[in-house]
């Protein structure tokens, strides 16, 4: 009996020794197997690895320029003073002038606009006015402005600025993110034999390009509306004066006028009672008859809420 239990305590003792070994091995080679394990370069069998590669590249070049570029807003300079950011504004100015005479003045706007450096955009010319549309270079903006009086005497002046200086430089950040996913995905395309891998790479090849398309036609736009501020001119004559000279006021149209707006408020009246003697009466009589009906002498309402109470 005491052999017996001394053999059991033994085989008890082996077999967990033998467990723990098990064990111990087994971890073992799974970390082997773990340390040992080959670090897997982007494939292009697998369509997420190549776009998520391009994507950290990306956003960490985005994050790295926006910390250069934001630190105020409009004008921003670091510690050691290497970045300083330009402000980027869009300016528009007006000016009501009027002179004495519109005889050959477009000529002149347009030549007066040439020596600034910039061109007439748009125009409009009657008897009486002259409206031009004038695109000047920003840096001319100032002293053109202030030289409108040679025309003439200036009525009114008024100016604008617009600072889209963080539109601007954000913009320009994207864009340049635009073109490094798009030239990884140009080279992506050329390294890749798989059919599946080729479609899908094409596809989002073209749909950056689409966007990147996008983002450059905004900043042309913007560049074009930041190098050359807009000055709108409406040049006038005296009151009373057309180009051939002085006009009496016309009296004979102002009265005619009067008369006829005399008239048309009497015919619209006039329709007004129409319409309502053609429709008002005959409502009139239909909710007449139906108050006589349900609440009147008849009473068809009462009767029915006296039935009911009983």
């Amino acid at each position: 009996m005491k052999k017996n239990l001394k053999l059991f305590f033994v085989l008890g003792i082996a077999l967990t020794l033998f467990s723990c070994g098990t064990k111990g091995g087994v971890q073992k080679m799974r970390t082997k197997q773990t340390l040992e394990a080959p670090t897997l370069e982007p494939s292009l069998k697998n369509g997420i690895a190549f776009q998520e590669e391009a994507a950290l590249d990306t956003v960490e070049m985005a994050n790295s320029k926006s910390m250069a570029y934001a630190t105020g807003g409009t004008q921003n300079s670091l510690s050691n003073g290497a970045i300083n950011l330009e402000r980027k504004l869009i300016r528009d100015g007006y000016v009501r002038v009027e002179v004495s005479s519109l005889d050959s003045l477009s000529s002149k706007v347009e030549l007066w606009a040439a020596s600034f450096g910039g061109y007439v955009s748009n125009s409009n010319w009657n008897e009486t006015f002259l409206t031009m549309s004038l695109r000047i270079p920003a840096d001319k903006f100032d002293e053109a402005m202030n030289s409108c009086g040679n025309f003439g005497k200036i009525k009114t002046r008024s100016f604008s600025s617009q600072d889209v200086t963080d539109n601007f430089y954000d913009l320009q950040t994207r864009i340049e993110t635009k073109l490094v996913l798009q030239k990884k995905l140009q080279g992506y395309l050329q390294d890749a034999k798989n059919l599946i891998d080729i479609l899908e790479i094409e596809r989002q090849l073209n749909q950056v390009t689409t966007e990147l398309e996008s983002m450059q036609g905004r900043m042309k736009r913007l560049f074009d509306q930041i190098d050359f501020a807009t000055i709108n001119i409406d040049f006038n004559l005296p009151i009373g004066k057309s180009n051939q000279g002085f006009v009496w006021p016309d009296f004979s149209n102002n009265a005619r006028r009067f008369l006829m707006n005399i008239v048309d408020f009497a015919q619209n009246f006039v329709w007004f009672i129409c319409y309502l003697v053609v429709y008002g009466i005959p409502i009139l009589c239909l909710l007449a008859f139906l108050f006589w009906l349900f609440f009147g002498k008849v009473g068809l309402f009462k009767k029915v809420i006296e039935k009911l109470k009983k």
